[in-house]
Formats: structure tokens, sequence, C-alpha cells
């Protein structure tokens, strides 16, 4: 029976293969139900697959003025025919990342500029849909609870940021897969260290998140009035480190990270109004929920480091949003992160259950609504004309 099951899966998956290349667009009603059904190893393929379609998306997108995503392409435009060494020459004039830079380098060889956000947009979501998927074998959770936490997730994530901002979300987004594999799966430890460091080189926005992280292990990652006190040390002095550090070293990453600091923890009113109204209130909520589950679950786990990491990050944040809105980003990698332990109590509690349902699925369709809003008045070019359409190998014969 369990052989007859195993090549059920694998037709299953070459049909969603063949459908996928035949319209990746139409394909997604059946990727997503292969990708809730299946229990097996199969999902990793949906991951990716599902991700793509959402990198197609991401691919036909047209930015409005004003969105990063036009600075983004304007820096592969600028790069297109450099040696590396001019590349490297002019990166400080670049208001962009050492790795984003070099990832823009690589992209100004290909055919066409959309390519910069459609592979990053692919990457995230694949990854997201990849690690619910592990963690969703690893507890056993039934269909329903995976369904309404992967639209939670999905849903509460703001893909309008992510396709035009990029290389912030990726870094998170990469910084949890990190993460789940050194906590959760432990596998990697001493590449996680060398992981954290580089992603800072993605987004400097990482630097106290990892800096948090690095704490954390010191103190066996544990979190207690020690760690609490320390961390407060860090929120109120760490902006004069850094600022004192850089009168020595005459760094551009150092400038860099001490800028971001300055928007991340300084009353900055032009963040002020992108995070707002529903955008203020999709993170707080998630906050909220994740740290509801997390708690629950570590009344139960209480040496878990991943539970301990997420409320001392939550901490900060907290202490941060006070004085600048910017600094709600970081709910993204808390939310990240809390797949685990909601995972974990939907899995476990079947008690509450029912409640932890109604909940989360009335959270989604708040986010779901506002999803909707946004993209109506978004343009996607020429997504649905028969030639794109039809074929994933169109994006790179234009």
């Amino acid at each position: 029976m369990k052989v007859l099951t195993n090549k059920i899966s694998i037709v299953l998956m070459v049909i969603a293969i063949i459908l996928f290349i035949v319209n990746p667009i139409l394909s997604l009603p059946f990727l997503a139900l292969f990708y809730f059904s299946d229990k097996g190893s199969k999902g990793i393929v949906y991951s990716v697959l599902i991700g793509i379609v959402f990198g197609l998306f991401a691919y036909h997108f047209i930015p409005k003025p004003g969105y990063d995503l036009i600075k983004h392409q304007n820096i592969v435009l600028t790069l297109q025919g450099m040696t590396l060494k001019n590349v490297f020459s002019i990166s400080g004039r670049l208001d962009l990342e050492i790795i984003p830079i070099l990832y823009s380098y690589i992209i100004s060889f290909l055919p066409n500029i959309n390519l910069l956000q459609f592979f990053v947009v692919s990457s995230g979501y694949g990854i997201l849909l990849y690690m619910m998927y592990d963690y969703r074998k690893r507890t056993k959770l039934d269909s329903i609870s995976f369904f309404i936490i992967v639209l939670f997730v999905l849903f509460g994530f703001n893909t309008l940021y992510f396709i035009s901002g990029l290389y912030c979300y990726i870094a998170f987004i990469i910084f949890a897969l990190v993460f789940y594999n050194e906590y959760v799966l432990k596998k990697y430890k001493s590449f996680s260290i060398i992981m954290y460091i580089l992603l800072v080189l993605m987004h400097n926005s990482l630097a106290l998140p990892v800096l948090i992280l690095f704490i954390m292990k010191l103190y066996k990652d544990k979190f207690n009035l020690k760690t609490i006190i320390i961390l407060f040390l860090i929120f109120i002095f760490s902006y004069y480190i850094v600022s004192y550090v850089n009168t020595f070293i005459s760094s551009p990453s150092l400038r860099r990270i001490l800028m971001m600091y300055n928007a991340y923890t300084l009353k900055n009113e032009h963040y002020k109004i992108y995070y707002s109204g529903y955008i203020f209130a999709i993170e707080i909520t998630k906050l909220i929920v994740t740290l509801f589950f997390t708690i629950i679950n570590g009344i139960k786990e209480k040496k878990k480091p991943i539970n301990n990491y997420i409320l001392s990050l939550a901490l900060i944040t907290v202490l941060m949003m006070f004085k600048a809105r910017l600094a709600i980003r970081y709910v993204m990698i808390i939310q990240f992160l809390g797949i685990v332990p909601i995972m974990e109590e939907l899995a476990k509690n079947e008690k509450r259950k029912i409640v932890y349902w109604a909940g989360l699925t009335a959270l989604t369709v708040f986010y779901i609504i506002f999803f909707i809003r946004v993209f109506r008045y978004q343009s996607f070019g020429d997504l649905f004309e028969s030639k794109m359409f039809n074929s994933i190998f169109g994006i790179f014969n234009r």
C-alpha cells in the first residue's frame, strides 16, 4: 500500500510539473492543492513551483513613481557593461549594500531587467512555503490547521513592499531559514554564523537582529532577567558605540549601519506615513498573535531557543516602535520564526484548536481584504496576454 501511495505521489508531481511548464499561472490551483495535500517529500517541489508563480507576478509588476523597485532597476542599468573592478570602485556611491550590488551586476548580463525581481520574489516565497511544509511534516499537523497557517503567513506578509523593496524582505526570509536550520533542524551550526554576517551585507537592517542573536548565544539562548538587562543596555548604547567606532574606521558599511540604525530608532515622519493604518494594524495583530502562541508554547518548552529569541526581538522591536515606526519591519522576522510555535500549538492542543482556527481565520480574512484593496490599483503589464500566459520560458526571450 505504501509503494502504491509513493507511485501516486510521483505521478501527481509529474502532472504538476507538466501543468506548470505548459501554463504556470493556471497551474497555481493544482500546485496549491498538491502542496496542501502532500505529506511525503514532494512538498519542496511544489514550494519551488509556487514560488516561481509568485515570481511571475513580480516579473510583470510595473512600479509606480517613487517605488524602490525603480531605483533597484536603475542600478542594474548603471552597472551594464561595467567590469567587476569598476563595480567595486563605484559601489560606495550606490545606495545599496554590497551583496545586492553584486546581484544587480549579475542581472545586468541577463536579457530582461525584470528578472531582477523575479528571482528574488520566487526565492522568497519558495523558502517560506518550504519552511512551513517541512515543519508541518515534523509536527504531523492536520490539513485544516496547515491551510489556515499558510494563508495567515502569506497574506500577512506585505507582498507589495516585497516586490518593490526586495532586499530587506529576502534578507529577513533567509535569516529565518538559517535560524530554522540551526535551531529547529540542528544543522549547519558553524555555517550559520557565516550566513548571519553575510545577511547583514545583504541588508543592514539585520545588524540589530543578528547582534541580539549573538548575545543570546553568549547567554545560552536564555530569556531571563540578565538577558533582558543586556538587551536594554544595547538598545540604549548601541548607537553611540557604532558612532564611536565610525570615527576611527571610515567604512561605508559602518556608515550605512549607522544610517539604518537612525532610521529604525529616531523619529521619522516619512516612514510613519508608510507604516500606518491597515499596515500598522496588520503588523500589530501579527505580533500579538505570534507572541501569544510563543508564550503559550514557552510554558511547556521553557528552554526552547526559538521562543526565547522571538521574545527578545519582540522586546526590542516594541521599544523602538515608540520612536520610529519603521522598526515594525522586524515583526516580519518574528512572524516567520513564529511559524514554529504556532504549528506546535495547533498540532498539540486539540481542545483549543477551533478557537485558534476562528481567530487566525478572522485575521486572515482581514489581511486578504487589504491585499485585494492594494493590488486592485497595481499594474502587471502583459501578464495575462496569451504569449506570456502560456509559457514560463517566455520571460527569458524578450
